[in-house]
């Protein structure tokens, strides 16, 4: 594999768990598959242009997405309750 490859299976990885997220949520937030992101963070395929934009722009509002995520969890956490 290239090494930008391999930047991008360290920058999924990375703000996947800078999110909080599992793979599962991580790619629900993208609509792709769980295995889209395991091969992406496994070094198995960079992911596709489309992706690739998309993971730059989460990565430029990582702190807005967090506080989507917990204000989310939050929320989930009070319908529960009821």
């Amino acid at each position: 594999m290239s090494e930008k490859n391999n930047s991008w299976a360290e920058r999924v990885r990375s703000l996947r768990k800078r999110l909080g997220e599992s793979q599962r949520e991580f790619a629900l937030r993208l609509r792709v598959s769980i295995v889209s992101v395991q091969k992406w963070e496994w070094n198995k395929n960079p992911p596709p242009g489309p992706a690739q934009v998309l993971l730059e722009q989460m990565e430029q509002r990582e702190e807005y997405l967090r506080q989507v995520s917990q204000a989310s969890q939050a929320l989930q956490r009070v319908v529960s309750q009821h």
